[in-house]
């Protein structure tokens, strides 16, 4: 396989273009990504966002990588440690490959600034609030910019859906003074069923790309650390290697969980109001207050006393609680933080309505693993 890059400026935007070939005739990734309104965007002087943003269909295919440009020393060395966590957790999909840069690029000095990912949703606002306020102290990243990426869960063709998502945040991101940076891609459609491995990696390496003018690239975590779930593509384990001593990937944000950022967000009424955590609304510009996300959603700010928070255009129907099937037990995790959280509210007909969906999901948890641990004793050898 052969990895290359080559970029274009015209008009308002740059564009840059990633081709994964495995061969002369076969082509296996042909992204595009356009930097708007960035006109006068340098060359990347390293190949290591491009490689990251290949490097799950690479590990599909196994073999050799060449990288036709430099990578950083420190990323050939961690990209091999991604490679082989990834692996031993899914050994039927992927396997490691041999990196083989033109190559390799020594430490440079990093701009003491820092850019986010950022899609409105309620990780990477409490990550915004925390990293442009003083509740961290020096603790805190001198956080300057965010990264709107359109065509991860915005459809890149859906160009005037991705116009009003960005709008919905211009007053919070304004209220805490962060630049937007706004870039348009089609990487995602490379990754049409494995996503959900590949999407920690992508942002990243989007991230990557504007490494000329940041030495941080922030991501926010999806569980805290007591609710990990490493084979979610991005975790705190493997996040950091995707990073490199001239650009370093921090996952930020594990030490809470969804109640307490949730209760941070609520304390700031502009950041309420331009929460968008659905992933159903076909308009991409509102929450449905239907779906399993924006369920749990409400009922985190039902569990902090605040019944009708104003990113939410109506109050949760309670007998949709009834309806909610976590993909994951990591997510279940979510729904008793929310009975943890809200026992001054025993008695109210949401609470009991969440106590008595959590007991079945729980019971029939257990059944499953009831039944899995049968199965490993009758498969034992007599």
């Amino acid at each position: 396989m052969r990895l290359s890059i080559r970029q274009v400026h015209g008009g308002t935007s740059t564009e840059r273009f990633v081709a994964l070939k495995a061969d002369a005739n076969e082509v296996l990734v042909d992204a595009w990504i356009s930097f708007l309104d960035e006109p006068d965007l340098p060359e990347p002087e390293r190949l290591d966002g491009a490689l990251l943003l290949v490097i799950f269909r690479c590990m599909e295919r196994g073999g050799r990588l060449f990288v036709e440009g430099p990578l950083s020393k420190s990323l050939v060395r961690s990209i091999r440690h991604f490679q082989e966590a990834w692996a031993r957790w899914r050994p039927d999909l992927y396997r490691p490959v041999e990196i083989v840069p033109d190559s390799v690029a020594e430490i440079s000095q990093a701009p003491d600034r820092a850019i986010a990912a950022f899609s409105g949703g309620v990780d990477s606002t409490f990550l915004a609030l925390q990293h442009t306020s003083g509740e961290l102290g020096a603790a805190k990243y001198p956080l300057t910019d965010v990264m709107f990426a359109h065509g991860l869960d915005i459809p890149s063709a859906n160009t005037e859906a991705f116009a009003k998502a960005v709008d919905r945040h211009r007053e919070f991101l304004g209220s805490v003074t962060l630049r937007p940076r706004l870039l348009r891609t089609n990487v995602r459609d490379f990754y049409p069923s494995s996503y959900e491995d590949a999407h920690g990696a992508l942002i990243c390496g989007l991230l990557h790309q504007y490494s000329h003018a940041f030495g941080v690239g922030l991501i926010s975590s999806s569980n805290a650390y007591e609710n990990l779930r490493l084979t979610w593509g991005s975790n705190p384990v493997i996040d950091p290697l995707m990073g490199t001593e001239r650009f370093a990937i921090v996952h930020d944000g594990a030490g809470y969980n969804r109640i307490e950022k949730v209760e941070r967000v609520a304390a700031d009424e502009v950041a309420t109001k331009g929460l968008r955590v659905c992933w159903r609304d076909t308009s991409y510009t509102k929450n449905c207050g239907v779906c399993e996300k924006c369920i749990l959603t409400q009922l985190e700010f039902l569990a902090l006393g605040h019944s009708d928070p104003p990113c939410f255009d109506r109050p949760l129907d309670i007998r949709l609680i009834d309806t909610v099937t976590p993909a994951s037990l990591s997510r279940l995790r979510g729904y008793e933080w929310v009975l943890e959280t809200s026992k001054a509210f025993d008695g109210q007909p949401w609470r009991r309505a969440l106590e008595k969906r959590v007991r079945k999901l729980r019971n029939k948890e257990a059944a499953k693993n009831l039944r899995a641990s049968f199965g490993r004793l009758l498969r034992l050898p007599g």
